[in-house]
């Protein structure tokens, strides 16, 4: 009888600490599953958070452009404008935005500044660029020679243009349905920069190099206000007439983005404006003027690219929003803004992910 009891308590014990490691194998695994849970709730609320950063720096810069064309001034986005007004950094609850920016040479002595606000008809529109001013950027800035430019220029306007006619060394969709991965040329207007990805030739190297003086949007006129060096080049204007614009918006100090910075206030008053102050030869007031009746060159500031970063310093989690806003007159000759682009990019969380659409800046502003 002993024996048998001690069996059965035996028994009990065993099992009491089978069920004992049963239950705590559940509580482990729920805990963990609570603990992922929780950390993916923080997640999403981190990454709304810095959503809402970054698109409040969107709508800062958005409301700049909306006030200077109502106070009729260009935007103060330039580092040392409006007074020492700073967009570079403004902090935030969740860490910090920022204008995410870039330096370019180009800008005659000194590297010209492209802020993550950006005047679209300050660049080359590649749906209106005849190829050889296509052809001038490549060499100029994208690093090829004269024979493979004018390959890359003639498969872009084959890319972009109606037909399937192409042009002498271009590329139309007889050459891209032999590739490894056949596809049919577009035979239409850019619909995005990156889109030049398919274009024949051209690959990442060239595209990174150009893509800061290229653009989808406007109607075709640079804007001389505005434009940097090499695509002044690009436009075929001259080493020498660059250098007087640039002098010329530099204003009697010499540098870029101060307060006696010169514009020219019309395209009609470029020759003139600029005769006043840098002594121009008859060509170049002739290269000029002609720019301007073809349309070449303007005055016009309508498009505008925006690039906001929001970032939380402890984990380097950020979110990156990019965007492009047409600047409009509504029926009463208010300024309005309306969105032509938006991608929102999250990064440095382990993988980083991109997402695009209409965000929730929808519509006009």
């Amino acid at each position: 009888m002993v024996s048998g009891g001690r069996r059965r308590r035996g028994s009990v014990f065993i099992l009491t600490v089978w069920m004992v490691g049963v239950l705590g194998f559940f509580a482990v695994s729920v805990g963990v599953s609570v603990r992922a849970s929780i950390d993916a709730v923080r997640r999403l609320e981190l990454r709304e958070r810095l959503y809402r950063a970054a698109e409040a720096g969107i709508h800062a810069m958005v409301q700049e452009v909306v006030q200077a064309a109502r106070e009729e001034r260009p935007p103060a986005f330039g580092l040392a404008a409006a007074g020492g007004r700073q967009w570079d950094m403004l902090q935030v609850s969740c860490g910090a935005w920022r204008r995410s920016a870039d330096y370019l040479p180009g800008g005659g002595s000194e590297n010209f500044w492209w802020p993550g606000a950006q005047d679209e008809t300050a660049k080359l529109n590649i749906n209106t660029a005849p190829p050889e001013t296509l052809q001038r950027l490549l060499v100029l800035v994208g690093g090829r020679d004269m024979n493979s430019a004018q390959r890359l220029a003639a498969a872009i306007v084959d890319w972009r243009d109606a037909d399937e006619q192409p042009l002498t060394q271009g590329a139309e969709s007889s050459y891209y349905r032999r590739l490894p991965v056949p596809y049919a040329c577009a035979d239409a207007p850019f619909s995005a920069v990156e889109e030049l990805r398919l274009v024949r030739d051209a690959d990442a190297a060239v595209l990174n190099r150009i893509q800061p003086y290229i653009t989808i949007y406007g109607s075709g006129a640079v804007n001389l206000n505005e434009a940097a060096a090499p695509v002044l080049a690009a436009l075929a204007l001259g080493d020498s007439l660059i250098r007087k614009i640039i002098r010329f918006r530099c204003g009697p100090d010499g540098l870029f983005l101060t307060e006696d910075d010169r514009r020219f206030s019309a395209a009609a008053a470029i020759v003139p404006e600029l005769s006043r102050i840098e002594a121009l030869t008859p060509d170049e007031a002739s290269i000029l003027s002609r720019a301007v009746a073809d349309k070449i060159v303007g005055v016009a500031s309508a498009w505008f690219y925006f690039d906001s970063t929001a970032v939380q310093p402890e984990s380097g989690a950020a979110c990156r929003i990019t965007s492009v806003f047409e600047r409009r007159r509504g029926a009463e000759g208010n300024p309005r803004m309306q969105m032509k682009q938006w991608r929102t990019f999250f990064l440095h969380e382990g993988n980083s992910a991109a997402r695009g659409g209409a965000g929730s800046l929808r519509g006009e502003l």
